[in-house]
């Protein structure tokens, strides 16, 4: 079953992959789609939840996924050397903050933590690095099917690669994961570049915004993948140096206390400054993609639902 004009076929996307699998708008996977990040999709996906119908199949995966999560045990050492055990769905709950049984000071920077067994080895528990992305996907999946987590604004997710610049001219690159209705989250490859973006009195990320101006025009999914296919090279790259655009570093939120092998940095548009300190028109831009395509899903949802002879989603 395909919707016209707009390049998304539902039951294949829904039903036809991987519950963590994103829908792409690019041959590159530079800009994508999921489920999860769209209340309408989320509305979709809990119907079926609710039916076990087609949708059956793919939950398999992801019921096996839970109960692993469910059921494995992870060791925490204070840093007074007291040893007590979690599963690692207490875990999860607490770093999203559902669940308040465990005191926070237990989760000092000194905290070490072990999944295989009480006699370790023991690992730091703010790296984070020590269990499974899959199975955090898994659970934070679960919860949305269940209405257990609030369904997130309408946002793509990203894989680029871009050039930043420290005020000491040393260069270095940062992936953007992320457009939202208010920041670009981006990813470090380790914890030094997260400090030293931290420290650093100048800051700069080369974008191209011509790419956004164009994206901003964009009205469906086949006309998002038209616009990234006819591209000379990846969205948001540029070698130009008139693509440097400071970053304003008073207006990004720094968590010192969690310098992990990988750090997510979220940076709001309005940090974002040309030379003469104004505005780029970021924020504008991005929202006028957001609310472009939320409204073709959400056409597409609505004709899924009369072709289905579906009732809407409490």
């Amino acid at each position: 079953m395909s919707i016209d004009g707009n390049g998304l076929n539902i039951d294949r996307y829904l039903f036809g992959s991987g519950y963590s699998i994103g829908l792409s708008l690019s041959s590159c996977n530079s800009l994508s789609l999921h489920w999860g990040d769209c209340a309408d999709m989320v509305a979709l996906q809990r119907k079926f939840y609710k039916q076990k119908s087609k949708f059956q199949f793919q939950l398999m995966g992801l019921r096996k996924d839970m109960e692993w999560v469910r059921t494995k045990e992870v060791h925490i050492r204070s840093d007074d050397n007291c040893i007590f055990t979690m599963t690692l769905m207490d875990i999860f709950e607490m770093l999203l903050k559902q669940s308040h049984t465990v005191s926070v000071v237990a989760f000092s920077p000194d905290t070490m933590v072990s999944v295989n067994g009480v006699d370790g080895p023991y690992r730091p528990f703010v790296a984070h690095d020590w269990f499974s992305y899959h199975s955090f996907q898994a659970y934070v999946y679960q919860r949305l099917l269940i209405g257990k987590l609030n369904v997130r604004k309408f946002r793509l997710r990203t894989d680029v690669v871009l050039s930043c610049l420290l005020d000491d001219n040393d260069k270095f690159e940062i992936r953007l994961k992320q457009l939202s209705n208010l920041g670009f989250l981006f990813y470090c490859k380790n914890g030094d570049d997260y400090h030293q973006i931290s420290q650093a009195s100048k800051f700069y990320v080369q974008i191209n915004l011509d790419d956004l101006i164009g994206l901003q025009h964009c009205v469906s999914v086949n006309d998002v993948r038209s616009f990234v296919s006819g591209l000379e090279q990846e969205l948001f790259t540029s070698d130009k140096e008139e693509h440097l655009i400071e970053v304003d570093l008073s207006a990004i939120a720094f968590d010192e206390r969690q310098l992990a092998s990988r750090e997510y940095i979220f940076i709001p548009y309005c940090a974002f400054k040309a030379q003469d300190n104004k505005d780029v028109g970021i924020s504008t831009m991005v929202n006028k993609l957001l609310g472009n395509l939320e409204v073709a899903i959400r056409d597409m949802v609505d004709k899924y639902y009369g072709e289905h002879g579906l009732e809407d989603v409490e």
